[in-house]
């Protein structure tokens, strides 16, 4: 189908269901019905979205100038962090707005409503796009090649997407349940890291330009190898300026890789197997690594007490990317 149609199917696929959860009837309108609907609308939403970044990421990539790959490729990876910031934001001035009544009344809809216009604006972006094509009329799907670049992008995005899931997500439980921090104080300092990987996943897009993005893979990687056991015995500090320090340079190592990985895994896979290439490698870690990572590691401290075990968990799948990062090859 090329990469354009598939882009504003998966908007619609996230559009649809969203505006429609806005308009379901409660639990005590319609019983059981409600929330099977709305599982029914989530389900549909993440099957789009499992496909949305890496499609983008392909598209942008094959579309963008040779001396621009990088830097508008990391902001295919910034785009996630935005939609977080904002969503952050819709809440906190929902709540600001209205009382805890009023929300679970009905203006738990208004962002859902919101979402019609931002799909408008995107549909007028997204309908005149266009999928590039090969330079090459002899592009085929060589199994063999497909098998060999997928296990060589796999360990790099295992590793990145488990840092990312730790730092993003996992991270602020860390700090209320086994830390006895404030949750008011960890959810500012995590809208503060939040919105400090943005410039730092744009700056090692721009530097990825004039170092090649294989080099700063590889000096981000060793770099996390060394430091992520010293800065994770640093979150233990009662100091809220350390804390956040530590937490900043988590987020400084994290964005030289996935600032980059967006270009790192398009250049391991040739036109005829990119797309579907970069989704394996992104959507397999995601699931099975990513999203499985806060209750493995809420499940070990409990159970051994150990709290550098999360650090030690991000430095074993690095330590397993290392052979892959050192297979990288400067982009032509």
């Amino acid at each position: 189908m090329g990469r354009s149609r598939p882009l504003k199917i998966a908007l619609m696929m996230m559009a649809i269901p969203t505006a429609l959860i806005g308009l379901l009837p409660t639990y005590q309108d319609i019983g059981w019905l409600a929330p099977a609907l709305l599982l029914v609308l989530r389900l549909i939403q993440g099957f789009a979205m499992g496909g949305e970044l890496t499609i983008s990421g392909c598209y942008i990539f094959e579309a963008a100038p040779d001396d621009r790959k990088s830097i508008l490729c990391s902001i295919v990876a910034v785009s996630p962090i935005l939609g977080i910031l904002f969503a952050a934001l819709v809440v906190f001035l929902l709540f600001w707005v209205f009382d805890h009544q009023i929300i679970l009344a009905w203006a738990w809809r208004i962002p859902f409503a919101l979402s019609v216009l931002l799909t408008v604006g995107i549909w007028i972006i997204r309908r005149n796009i266009y999928s590039p094509k090969s330079n090459s009329t002899r592009q085929v799907f060589d199994s063999r090649i497909f098998k060999r670049s997928l296990f060589k992008t796999l360990p790099l995005f295992a590793f990145s997407t488990i840092f990312f899931y730790t730092l993003i997500t996992w991270l602020p439980a860390y700090l209320i349940h086994f830390l006895d921090y404030a949750p008011r104080l960890t959810r500012l300092i995590n809208i503060l890291v939040l919105a400090t990987l943005i410039p730092c996943y744009l700056g090692a897009g721009y530097i990825a330009r004039f170092v090649g993005y294989h080099r700063l893979i590889k000096i981000g990687l060793m770099a996390t190898l060394l430091l992520i056991v010293p800065l994770w015995l640093g979150l233990r500090s009662a100091s809220f300026n350390t804390i956040l320090a530590m937490q900043l340079l988590l987020a400084l190592l994290l964005s030289s890789i996935e600032g980059i990985i967006i270009e790192t895994l398009a250049r391991q896979f040739p036109f005829a197997m990119r797309c579907r290439g970069m989704n394996l490698a992104c959507t397999l870690p995601a699931v099975l690594l990513g999203g499985t990572a806060p209750l493995i590691f809420t499940w070990m401290i409990k159970k051994t007490g150990l709290l550098m075990f999360p650090a030690l968990y991000i430095m074993f799948f690095g330590i397993l990317a290392l052979p892959a990062a050192w297979q990288l090859e400067p982009a032509e």
